[in-house]
């Protein structure tokens, strides 16, 4: 079956929603940032990326909202075990999830990559070609389970599964189509908040 993408990935603390149920999703320097916001990942990695060109532009991987094509991020990976970063439990991350489409139809300016944006051997395109996803990126290295260097000690599997969307405008919460969870406790949590069950999807399979 021909897979093809869709959809792209935020991942956020569980404790960042309702901020982005009232705000949407927004740069950190956004006139409407999150003063209490929660940051996931490596911190050092953010620093790296607010001083790394985009190739060919004046512009910062850190000037960019990022989002992951596929699920299960090695991100992910180091946030849910701890390696380097803050440890949180996979209940605590949440996916929230745009539709590829509203970006493609959208007035949107930014960039997207066939692999993780800091590293060289990465090919960057402007939003304006997203629409041609599906020949520029390969589904099933993005999707890929098996990325570590007992697969492949490289790296370049582990450098294609973190494909990115980089967004230069803040996002209105109306794009978000829904969001992601790993179990009925977080879902609960989320429903708290108004939020109604079709949009909040239990997926274990999302998580490590």
């Amino acid at each position: 079956m021909n897979r093809t993408f869709k959809y792209a990935f935020r991942l956020v603390h569980i404790d960042n929603v309702p901020h982005i149920l009232t705000h949407g999703i927004v740069h950190s320097c956004s006139g409407l940032a999150d003063p209490a916001y929660i940051p996931v990942g490596d911190r050092s990695l953010i620093g790296v990326r607010s001083i790394k060109n985009i190739p060919g532009t004046d512009k910062h991987i850190g000037d960019m909202i990022p989002f992951y094509f596929g699920s299960r991020p090695p991100m992910l990976y180091n946030i849910q075990h701890g390696y380097n970063v803050k440890r949180y439990p996979a209940e605590d991350i949440v996916y929230c999830v745009i539709l590829l489409a509203d970006i493609v139809t959208g007035q949107y300016c930014g960039y997207f990559t066939d692999g993780n944006a800091r590293s060289g051997n990465t090919v960057f395109y402007p939003v304006s070609r997203l629409s041609e996803i599906n020949e520029l990126l390969c589904y099933e290295d993005v999707f890929r389970r098996d990325w570590g260097t007992n697969v492949d000690n490289t790296g370049e599997l582990r450098r294609l599964k973190q494909a990115e969307l980089l967004l230069e405008n803040d996002l209105a919460y109306e794009l978000v189509s829904g969001f992601i969870v790993y179990n009925d406790k977080a879902q609960d949590k989320m429903m708290s908040l108004g939020l109604p069950e079709n949009k909040v999807i239990v997926r274990p399979d999302y998580y490590y």
